[in-house]
C-alpha cells in the first residue's frame, strides 16, 4: 500500500491534475479499507445521491483526502515484526529473599543436582546455595578477591565456577567444600563456563584469548583462538555436539570441538558486541548482540 500525504502536503494540492495523480496513487484495497473503517461515512444528513455544486470539485477532493488520512491512518502503519504474544493469561508473583552477606552482588546463578539453586557472589567471593523454600547458605572462596564470575553444573555431581580475580577454576560439592584448579596462563580472566557433552568443563579466557578445557579430576588445556583480542565472553553447547562461544572484542560466533578445533563466523552487523548465547528448541543458536540492540540466531555455523 502506497503511504498516504500528510496534512501538509494536502495542503499543497493546489490543482485538479495534482489532486486527481494523489487519488490515483490510492490503490482499491485502501478505499476498499477506509470504506469498512467508515472513513467514507455521510454525516450531513444528504441523500447518497445527491451531487456536489460543479465549481466545490477541489474542496470536496480535499475533504476526501483529509477522511482518508483519518479513516486510515491507523491501518497503514502495521508493524513488519511478528506479532506479539499476549501474556493476559499469565498470572505470577516475584518473592525476593535477602543475601546474609552485603554487599554479596549475586551475578550468576543455575540448577544444582541436589535440587538446590547455586550463585555466585561477585564482591562477597562466596558461592551462595538456596533451597526452594529460600533458605540461603553462603561458602567462602579460599582465595581473597577470587571475583567468581560464571557457575554451571558439572557431570560429576558438582557445581563449577570461574574465578575471574584469582585466574582460577573452582568446583564446590553439593555439601560446600571447595577446591580452586590454577589456570596455566597468567592474567587469562575466565569467564562463561559450561559442562560439555564430552564429560569435561569449557570456559572462556577473554584474558588469555583461548577457550579452556578441565575434567573433573583437575587437568586443565587450552586451546588459542585464531582471531587475537577476540574477547571470547559466553559459552554454551550446540546442538551438533560442539561448543559455541561469543567473541566481542572480534564480532564473531565461535565454535569449538571436543577435540579443540576452532571455527569463526563474523556477525552481519559491524560493532554489534555479540555477549550471551545460548541453546534454542528448534536446533539453532541464539545470541545478544548489546551494540546492535540485536538478538541474532545461528544454524549450523552458516
Amino acid at each position: 500500500m502506497k503511504t498516504l500525504p500528510n496534512q501538509q502536503a494536502v495542503a499543497q494540492l493546489l490543482s485538479r491534475r495534482t489532486v486527481l495523480r494523489h487519488l490515483g496513487g490510492l490503490s482499491r484495497e485502501a478505499v476498499s479499507t477506509c470504506s469498512k473503517k467508515g472513513a467514507f461515512a455521510m454525516t450531513t444528513g444528504h441523500a447518497p445521491h445527491q451531487v456536489p455544486p460543479r465549481h466545490g470539485w477541489l474542496s470536496v477532493l480535499l475533504v476526501l483526502l483529509v477522511g482518508l488520512l483519518v479513516g486510515c491512518g491507523a491501518s497503514t502503519s502495521q508493524s513488519s515484526g511478528p506479532t506479539p504474544t499476549s501474556t493476559e493469561h499469565l498470572k505470577g508473583s516475584i518473592i525476593e529473599f535477602p543475601i546474609p552477606t552485603s554487599p554479596g552482588t549475586p551475578i550468576a546463578i543455575t540448577a544444582g543436582p541436589d535440587g538446590n539453586f547455586w550463585f555466585a557472589e561477585q564482591e562477597g567471593n562466596k558461592i551462595g546455595r538456596i533451597t526452594p523454600s529460600g533458605t540461603i547458605t553462603e561458602f567462602p572462596i579460599p582465595t581473597p578477591n577470587s571475583v567468581p564470575i560464571a557457575i554451571t553444573a558439572g557431570p560429576d555431581g558438582n557445581l563449577w565456577f570461574t574465578e575471574n580475580g584469582a585466574n582460577m577454576i573452582g568446583r564446590i560439592t553439593s555439601g560446600g567444600k571447595i577446591t580452586e584448579f590454577a589456570l596455566p596462563t597468567a592474567k587469562s580472566s575466565p569467564l562463561g563456563i559450561i559442562a560439555g557433552p564430552d564429560g569435561n568443563l569449557w570456559f572462556t579466557e577473554g584474558g588469555a584469548n583461548m577457550i579452556g578445557q578441565i575434567t573433573p579430576s583437575g587437568t586443565i588445556t587450552e586451546f588459542p583462538i585464531p582471531i587475537p583480542n577476540s574477547g571470547p565472553n559466553a559459552i554454551t553447547v550446540g546442538p551438533d555436539g560442539t561448543l559455541w562461544f561469543t567473541e566481542g572484542g572480534a564480532n564473531k560466533i565461535g565454535q569449538i570441538t571436543p577435540s579443540g578445533t576452532i571455527s569463526e563466523f563474523s556477525v552481519p552487523t559491524s560493532a554489534s558486541d555479540p555477549e550471551g548465547i545460548t541453546k534454542g528448541r528448534d536446533g539453532t543458536l541464539w545470541f545478544t548482540e548489546g551494540g546492535a540492540n540485536k538478538i541474532g540466531q545461528i544454524t549450523n555455523g552458516k
